[in-house]
């Protein structure tokens, strides 16, 4: 009986032993669960405060999508708002531009009028130009025309001769020196009123006649009336002419160089004559017009 209870002791013992083996290391299994349920228990509340970072970015995410989904649309409205515009202002733009070629093809048309008057124009000058180079060889100078004056009173200068010779009882051997002298006198006269006369003379070619006469009848004066009268009727019918018919007058440059009344000082004569005073007076006469 003592050895079953020896062996039932050992057994017990063994047991307890194996019993408190496999219980320390049933403890240590715990600890080891244990600790790595705190550690979970960590890594959920990570993941928690994780999960509420997330929800807050998303939130934050969420937010500025719409503000800038927001403004997006409103970029979207002003750019078909813009776009809009722009058509109504190509529409505008459009019928402008066909106004504007409407005008265009009106100026076309004026231009072409314009140039088609300005080609007529043109003909017309060079016709007037013509017409007038023709009548500047048509028309006279005005030392063409003295001269015509100067060869009539000449003319009738000489006839008065031939009246002399019929009519004057003087002797033929002195005669002829007189008449000569008279007609040398008055040719002198007359070329001298010529070269120094301008337009005012034209209309008082009867003060040269008269001057002539007189001064014909200081070297022969002649006893006859009859020569009086016809000397009188040469000079109504140069005045009388020259009233009626208006005579085309060319000046050259070369008279029209006095400008003041200070500066004119008369023409090249030095004598003063009675031609030189009327053409001075003539000269003040236009001057204060």
């Amino acid at each position: 009986m003592s050895v079953v209870t020896h062996e039932a002791e050992m057994t017990c013992k063994s047991n307890k032993l194996a019993i408190e083996k496999s219980s320390g290391t049933f403890r240590n299994k715990l600890d080891e669960y244990e600790n790595s349920i705190q550690q979970l228990t960590t890594d959920v509340n990570k993941i928690k405060n994780d999960f509420k970072t997330v929800k807050l970015d998303v939130n934050e995410l969420r937010s500025s999508v719409k503000s800038e989904s927001c403004r997006i649309n409103q970029l979207s409205d002003t750019r078909a708002q813009g776009v809009v515009s722009l058509k109504t202002k190509t529409n505008i733009m459009s019928d402008k531009l066909k106004e504007f070629d409407d005008e265009l093809k009106k100026v076309n048309i004026d231009c072409c009028s314009h140039a088609k008057s300005i080609s007529d124009l043109r003909k017309r000058i060079i016709n007037t130009e013509k017409d007038v180079k023709v009548l500047d060889k048509s028309t006279k100078s005005y030392a063409d025309i003295l001269k015509s004056k100067s060869e009539q009173v000449k003319a009738s200068a000489e006839a008065l001769d031939n009246c002399n010779v019929i009519e004057s009882d003087l002797s033929q051997s002195k005669e002829p020196i007189q008449r000569n002298s008279i007609n040398e006198h008055s040719n002198s006269l007359v070329d001298s009123h010529t070269k120094h006369v301008r337009s005012s003379d034209v209309t008082n070619l009867s003060v040269l006649v008269k001057d002539i006469h007189v001064q014909s009848n200081i070297v022969n004066p002649a006893p006859s009336t009859s020569i009086e009268n016809k000397i009188k009727n040469t000079n109504n019918n140069i005045t009388g002419n020259e009233q009626n018919t208006n005579i085309q007058v060319h000046f050259p440059t070369s008279m029209c160089n006095p400008t003041t009344v200070d500066n004119f000082r008369g023409f090249v004569k030095k004598n003063k004559t009675p031609c030189i005073q009327i053409l001075r007076r003539w000269y003040r006469q236009t001057q204060f017009m």
